[in-house]
């Protein structure tokens, strides 16, 4: 006989039948699915409930679970769940060996918890989210019929009843009675740790696509920065914005928004866009921070762009990227000294919006983009320096041509847009260049018209003189300035020079 009698960190479950009337109840208990007895909470030993998968094509995945369900393969899908005081159990001895820097973030994941305990949460869903909140309790609450497929019942006077085709309030008492009293068996954790219900939850659903991302966010469930994160993307205008943008990767139902979120926050911190999935973990575990301030940036910026964009059309991630970029640059000029950035201010944010897109489709559409034809064939060759090549990597040196091609468009109307009231130009705090500096940015006199010669900068005769005028908000930067007559750029004060 063996002398084991465990393995360290394994997991050990009890097999209940519960009919899925009682299911529908438990997740249904309280106004959300928050405070009931199945409690759902999206990542954490769950991942994010894949709610638009599951509603695609009139609810299809919902209505194939539905067919299982009562054909009787449903029986083969257990429900998993953890007690939730199993849950608090393993986070506060685990806690125990923790840092005081670790036991804040855990701290505030027990709070979570606790609180959901308060409110009448008994057990945490490792598996069956999508089953008992998207099928069930869909069903249940008629946001779907069953499908099409043919789904007889025999009566006890053997005559047919049809279920396809029908929503729950559809059906007969009888009907509703014979799917109320299906069973399903719950397997219920006795045994285990935070860990091991993770790796867990993983490898059951190993064979479903799950991204590393997707792991990686499963795994830190726990983190002070997942739930920043989450607070961001579950905005309802954030929200709006992000289910928009391209790429599989940023998809909701693989915490993509999140992910996207994640990588601009970095940037903020950075000003490079992380590569892979690894390198959020510093933030996620703790190690790594973000300034309170740049959470609520964040959120500004793409709720501007929300107001800004009407279309319901999807776009391209690196459209909302850039936007946030230029926003975040236009307000920390000191942080960016090889872009060169205008002192503005937004002052009508849809017009704002509505004028950066005009600016990103022109540079997009640039003929210089691509390298020429060579023998009349297209050469697909990013031109360096110009938008697509800019667009097309991650690198800070690409992030900055992307910024300075932008703000060169903006440069390039900024006194009409100053005029139109789209733009506010604000007062510089830039450091005054030389005469030298300016001289060479631009030899052409203001007034006059002409170019100076090098010796007439050390005549006495001119000033430094802005295009924009300081007190109307211009510049020191060297593309408002330029050598000015002094007895003209005097008599003008605060007279712009177009």
């Amino acid at each position: 006989m063996s002398k084991i009698k465990t393995i360290k960190h394994s997991v050990a479950f009890q097999q209940r039948p519960v009919t899925v009337a009682e299911l529908y109840k438990k997740v249904t208990i309280g106004d959300t699915a928050f405070n009931s007895v199945f409690s759902t909470f999206a990542g954490l030993l769950q991942r994010i409930n894949q709610e638009q998968e599951w509603s695609k094509n009139n609810h299809e995945r919902c209505q194939q679970f539905m067919h299982c369900l009562l054909t009787g393969a449903g029986a083969l899908d257990n429900i998993i769940i953890v007690p939730i005081d199993l849950v608090l159990q393993s986070l506060k001895l685990k806690m125990e060996r923790l840092t005081d820097i670790s036991k804040d973030i855990w701290n505030a994941t027990i709070s979570v918890i606790e609180k959901d305990k308060t409110n009448g949460t008994e057990f945490y869903i490792i598996d069956g989210q999508n089953r008992l909140v998207n099928a069930i309790k869909g069903y249940y609450e008629n946001e779907y019929a069953l499908g099409n497929k043919q789904l007889l019942g025999i009566d006890n006077n053997n005559e047919e009843v049809i279920f396809n085709g029908k929503m729950y309030s559809e059906l007969s008492k009888d009907c509703q009675e014979y799917i109320d009293n299906i069973e399903l068996t719950v397997l219920v954790a006795t045994k285990g740790d935070i860990d091991s219900f993770v790796v867990s939850l993983i490898a059951k659903n190993e064979g479903l696509p799950w991204t590393n991302w997707m792991k990686t966010m499963t795994k830190n469930w726990f983190s002070l920065y997942r739930n920043k994160l989450k607070d961001i993307a579950n905005h309802p205008q954030v929200k709006e914005t992000l289910n928009k943008i391209s790429g599989q990767e940023y998809a909701y139902d693989k915490n993509g928004h999140d992910k996207f979120v994640s990588e601009l926050l970095i940037w903020m911190e950075k000003k490079h866009q992380v590569s892979q999935d690894r390198h959020h973990n510093s933030y996620l575990e703790g190690h790594d921070s973000v300034k309170q301030s740049h959470y609520k940036l964040l959120q500004q910026y793409i709720t501007e762009y929300n107001k800004g964009n009407r279309e319901s059309k999807s776009f391209s991630n690196i459209v909302l990227r850039n936007y946030v970029m230029l926003r975040y640059a236009m307000e920390h000029r000191d942080e960016f000294p090889n872009v060169n950035i205008p002192s503005i201010r937004v002052n009508k944010v849809v017009e704002f919006v509505s004028l950066y897109k005009v600016y990103n489709k022109t540079l997009k559409e640039d003929d210089m983009n691509y390298l020429p034809a060579v023998n009349g064939i297209d050469t697909n060759v990013k031109r360096p320096m110009y938008y697509i090549w800019a667009c097309s990597e991650k690198g800070k040196d690409f992030l900055e041509c992307r910024l300075n091609l932008l703000f060169k468009e903006f440069k390039k109307d900024q006194l009409q847009l100053e005029k139109d009231q789209i733009i506010k130009t604000v007062v510089d705090t830039l450091a005054m260049p030389s005469m030298e500096e300016v001289y060479r940015n631009n030899p052409n006199e203001l007034s006059l018209g002409r170019k100076l010669k090098p010796s007439e900068i050390y005549s006495g005769k001119f000033d430094r003189g802005h295009k924009i005028a300081k007190n109307n908000g211009g510049s020191n930067d060297l593309s408002n300035l330029a050598p000015h007559e002094k007895g003209h750029n005097r008599s003008i004060k605060d007279t712009n020079i177009i």
